[in-house]
């Protein structure tokens, strides 16, 4: 029992020895001057890397003042241009409405536009009736050409465009009085007469009315062929003409064909 014993205390105190020695082993094997090398090295690794980091920053930084720069000048440039865009654009829309209106319209569309309008008026003109045949009359009513008038002609609308039935055409030279249901006819005192091309007009065309001479124009014959005029317009319609009438100046004057 005690050599039992005794080998045990031997064992564990060897046990003990072993372990002390292990420790004072790895404590002797750190060098504490290497450790704050170790550090120090470290240390200026950080510095230099955020001295690197800084210099990326002022870098970025700088190049962003530059940018923005830039973004300036451009948004100088883009606000200048349109306007200068919009000035061109607007002399050359002011030259072309210049030029628009100065423009000469195409000799072919006026004689269309003024073709169809002729055609209107030869298809809108308003009959007259047979009844004013430029011939002598006996007895009954007699009429005038002038709206709002007592005896004023039946087939009358007032000033306008006419066409006398059955292809009549006013005469173009001085009548007798009492005919076609008036006293005093109006007739052409135009040289020129009736226009004969198709479609064509003739303007300010004279009319003239006789008058009587006498007492208050009651007794005596017909004196002056041409006392009173009216201005009128004629247009060829082909088969007819149309002619634009005013009111007769007096009454018993009347529009009449032959």
């Amino acid at each position: 029992t005690t050599a039992t014993t005794t080998a045990a205390t031997t064992t564990t105190t060897t046990t003990t020895t072993t372990t002390t020695t292990a420790t004072t082993t790895s404590s002797e094997s750190l060098d504490p001057k290497q450790c704050y090398a170790e550090v120090a090295i470290l240390q200026k690794k950080l510095k230099d890397q955020s001295n690197e980091e800084k210099k990326t920053i002022q870098n970025l930084e700088a190049k962003i003042v530059n940018l923005e720069k830039e973004l300036q000048v451009y948004k100088t440039k883009t606000t200048t241009v349109p306007v200068t865009v919009m000035s061109t654009v607007s002399t050359a829309l002011s030259s072309t409405k210049t030029t628009s209106s100065t423009m000469k319209i195409p000799t072919s569309s006026k004689k269309n536009k003024k073709r169809k309008n002729s055609e209107k008026i030869c298809k809108r003109a308003r009959v007259l009736r047979k009844d004013r045949k430029h011939t002598p009359y006996i007895s009954g009513c007699q009429f005038c050409d002038r709206q709002g008038a007592r005896n004023e002609s039946p087939d009358w609308e007032g000033p306008g465009w006419y066409k006398f039935a059955g292809g009549l055409k006013m005469s173009e030279t001085y009548l007798q009085p009492n005919r076609c249901r008036a006293y005093s006819v109006g007739y052409i005192a135009d040289c020129k007469g009736h226009p004969g091309k198709l479609y064509e007009m003739r303007t300010n065309v004279k009319i003239c009315f006789p008058v009587r001479s006498g007492i208050f124009g009651i007794f005596g014959v017909q004196a002056n062929k041409c006392g009173q005029s009216v201005k009128a317009k004629i247009l060829n319609c082909g088969k007819f003409y149309a002619y634009y009438l005013p009111n007769t100046p007096g009454c018993n004057e009347r529009y009449c064909g032959a």
